[in-house]
């Protein structure tokens, strides 16, 4: 039993009208006037007029449905997956002889167009694929340029950096030169046993190695308490102990405490010192007189004392005066 509901593509609750407007489509698609009398479109066509003959008539209609309800074909199943194989097979058909059919009747104006079409596609795909690959190279110039940036930029802070760092050894390897330049007059002086002083000699004891001072009958004037010391100069000695310089008298008394970082011996009644890596003077009282902003400094001779901040070296006078 043939399914018309099925070859005209409508559903059994559709209306008359609904039916009239499927049949007007599908009979002037497949007409065979329409497609060349082709037999294929024939017998198409006259299927969908049985259809439309049966379903737009209410009496046979109802006939129809309940016969087609009633319908129990025990291979059903299968011949409806079989149908919709044939509806596709039909489609993809239909769709091909078609073509086919308007290859061959159309017009040349047509088949210029089709031509220009064609080729409008063509130059369009191209200047697509154009602008595509254009884009791939801009992002790729612009990604390679944003990527060197920063490697100009990671470098910069590189040199930036180094730079910085030039100066801090500079500084310090000015210091060290200043450093060297009065250990250097120290050890010119430098002698244990030396008497500094008529009554007193340095010297350091061998099991603790630590300074003192012993008079000439080799008594014990000044215990060995002092990590390092110098001679007394001008009635001071430069003592230092756990890192730190102070200055005693003669008697072994701490004159002036033992809080500077680095100092040197009085020289025209001053004395360098350091305090927090910068240094300046003071006088035998202990007070400072020319405070403490120097990178490095030199003992006063002759009036003045050579000092130096950062790279600029210059000298004062005992007021700190630039000269």
């Amino acid at each position: 039993m043939r399914d018309y509901y099925y070859i005209l593509g409508i559903e059994q609750n559709v209306t008359v009208e609904q039916i009239k407007s499927v049949y007007r489509k599908l009979s002037k698609k497949f007409h065979p006037d329409m497609n060349n009398g082709d037999k294929f479109f024939e017998e198409r066509f006259i299927a969908i007029q049985e259809a439309y003959e049966i379903l737009s008539d209410y009496s046979k209609r109802q006939v129809y449905d309940k016969k087609l309800a009633s319908f129990q074909h025990p291979n059903f199943v299968a011949l409806r997956k079989y149908e919709e194989e044939l509806k596709r097979k039909f489609e993809k058909e239909f769709a091909r002889r078609e073509e086919e059919i308007r290859q061959k009747y159309r017009t040349p104006e047509q088949k210029a167009a089709e031509e220009q079409e064609k080729r409008r596609n063509e130059q369009e795909k191209r200047r697509n694929e154009e602008e595509r690959l254009k884009k791939l190279e801009r992002d790729r110039i612009t990604n390679e340029i944003e990527d060197k940036k920063n490697n100009l930029s990671h470098r910069e802070t590189e040199l930036k950096s180094l730079r910085q760092r030039t100066v801090q050894i500079e500084r310090e390897i000015n210091f060290l030169k200043s450093q060297i330049i009065s250990f250097k007059q120290k050890l010119n002086n430098l002698s244990i046993g030396k008497v500094y002083d008529k009554m007193l000699n340095l010297e350091r004891n061998e099991s603790t190695y630590k300074w003192g001072f012993v008079g000439r009958s080799g008594d014990i004037i000044i215990p060995f308490l002092y990590d390092g010391a110098e001679e007394f100069n001008q009635g001071f000695a430069l003592v230092h102990k756990n890192d730190k310089y102070g200055f005693i008298n003669e008697k072994g008394e701490i004159t002036i405490n033992l809080q500077f970082e680095f100092a040197e011996s009085f020289s025209q009644g001053l004395a360098v010192v350091r305090i927090n890596r910068k240094f300046g003077f003071i006088n035998k009282q202990g007070n400072l007189i020319i405070h403490t902003k120097f990178d490095s400094a030199d003992t006063f001779a002759n009036g003045r004392a050579r000092v130096n901040v950062g790279r600029t070296v210059f000298y004062i006078d005992k007021n700190g005066n630039r000269i």
